[in-house]
């Protein structure tokens, strides 16, 4: 049987790789690339080579970022210096202002949690003044979840009815990878979103709406502010049969996302609770040993945490 044609396979691949995608096509894909996988073999294609120059390609873009991130650990260790200094800074200013009765702080929630998900991910927790997070980390080769991890912060107005502003600010330091397995025809999609979220709930005190029903409990709406930042956001398609898989990598070294809810009215004695989220999703496609999702906020050696330092209260009337 006649050797394949290497530009011949290269068209098809380059034909079929943006086609959209969905279970179907993936198994239709799958058993295609297999059965041209037994066929290059049987016409004496080199393709456990192939696989192993592919690997060894995988290999040294592994050795790349590993060294990048050896420098990124420098800077966060930096940046936590700078942090430290600044909460010692501010420490020291707020005790030598006049009493500020229109700004109230809250320097640590009262809860940072991750509520149940669907597959395994590693968390946990520390609550302090001005230097509270959340260590999250996961490494997968398959499946979709959409985890998130909350910071509860809470005030209880007490005073007449009152119109304030809620602001926050989120730091990660970590790193997010996104890598996509390639494919005969056509590679892998695998995907990672992160985004942060400020959310107000009427907590207790509310009373009731036109129709009588309790507003205890339910979602205020925001008209005003910035409740809702990308944070970061990795879409990687896997190539055809001649490529290796695809790596992305987005390294935080200790990114700031600001969130602000504006003109919310509270009424005299009503408590609301504030919700700080980090909002996860991921996909991957297909779950191959070179398919990959991974989110690393979870090492204390390198400083890599999701920080919510306080939130602040504006009592603009």
């Amino acid at each position: 049987m006649a050797d394949p044609d290497p530009d011949m396979l290269r068209r098809i691949a380059a034909a079929a790789r943006d086609l959209p995608s969905s279970p179907v096509l993936t198994a239709n894909r799958q058993a295609a690339g297999k059965l041209l996988a037994d066929y290059l073999q049987r016409t004496g294609f080199p393709l456990d080579e192939f696989n192993r120059l592919k690997a060894a390609h995988r290999a040294e873009r592994r050795c790349l970022l590993a060294a990048a991130e050896a420098n990124d650990t420098g800077t966060a260790a930096m940046l936590e210096a700078e942090s430290a200094a600044a909460r010692a800074l501010w420490r020291n200013a707020s005790g030598l202002l006049a009493p500020q009765t229109t700004v109230i702080t809250l320097d640590a929630p009262f809860e940072v949690s991750l509520p149940v998900h669907a597959r395994p991910i590693d968390f946990s927790k520390h609550i302090e003044p001005l230097n509270s997070f959340a260590r999250v980390g996961l490494d997968t080769h398959s499946g979709t979840d959409a985890p998130v991890v909350f910071f509860f912060f809470s005030w209880q107005n007490p005073g007449p009815i009152a119109v304030i502003n809620a602001l926050t600010l989120l730091r990660f330091t970590g790193i997010c990878q996104v890598e996509a397995d390639s494919g005969i025809f056509s590679g892998h999609h695998n995907v990672l979103s992160v985004r942060a979220a400020l959310a107000l709930f009427r907590d207790t005190g509310w009373g009731t709406d036109a129709n009588g029903n309790p507003l205890d409990g339910t979602m205020i709406p925001v008209f005003m502010g910035n409740t809702s930042q990308q944070v970061s956001f990795l879409d990687v398609q896997g190539g055809n049969l001649f490529d290796p898989p695809e790596i992305q990598r987005d390294t935080l070294a200790g990114r700031p996302i600001g969130l602000e809810a504006d003109q919310i009215v509270v009424p005299s004695g009503a408590s609301v609770l504030f919700q700080v989220q980090v909002q996860f999703f991921y996909s991957i496609e297909d779950g191959g040993d070179d398919d990959e999702v991974l989110i690393a906020f979870d090492d204390d050696t390198r400083l890599r945490r999701i920080t919510c330092p306080f939130l602040k209260i504006e009592l603009l009337q």
